[in-house]
């Protein structure tokens, strides 16, 4: 995988949390890296997905991305890959974190699992909240670090 390389995401966006995520996540998205295809719809097909064997369900039931032509990851790693190519070391390092890895992949089943329940929580707001908050501090990073290296 290259750097900066193009990402398809297969997402729910009936889904209000993972509609908010990837609404902010496509805001930050100043390279245009990120093609988001929603798999919700009664309708979807994908030939790539189909290729790669994978089915409406299967996409539907955790985060599959694309990069490349190719390559697919899934749930953790596809977080991960995605906060790092858009400048968030601090969200790739979370979702990458080896100690936490088990922990992870727990709480991302469940999640996937319960994600409609936990809708009605308003949870969507606040992953839209942190993500941007995130970014925020990511762009202010990137900043300090231009600003040093210019000094």
């Amino acid at each position: 995988m290259q750097p900066n390389e193009r990402i398809v995401v297969y997402h729910d966006r009936s889904c209000p949390i993972c509609r908010a995520e990837m609404e902010e996540l496509k805001k930050i998205d100043g390279g245009d890296v990120l093609t988001l295809v929603d798999c919700s719809s009664t309708d979807f097909a994908d030939a790539d997905a189909a290729e790669a064997g994978l089915d409406q369900r299967m996409l539907m039931s955790a985060m599959y991305i694309r990069v490349g032509s190719d390559h697919w990851l899934q749930g953790p790693d596809a977080f991960e890959y995605i906060y790092d190519q858009l400048g968030m070391p601090k969200m790739a390092a979370f979702w990458g974190s080896k100690r936490l890895r088990p922990l992870i992949n727990v709480g991302y089943r469940l999640f996937a699992r319960t994600r409609g329940f936990l809708a009605l929580f308003g949870v969507g707001h606040i992953v839209r909240w942190y993500v941007r908050r995130e970014a925020q501090k990511a762009a202010q990073r990137a900043t300090h670090c231009e600003r040093d290296s210019d000094a």
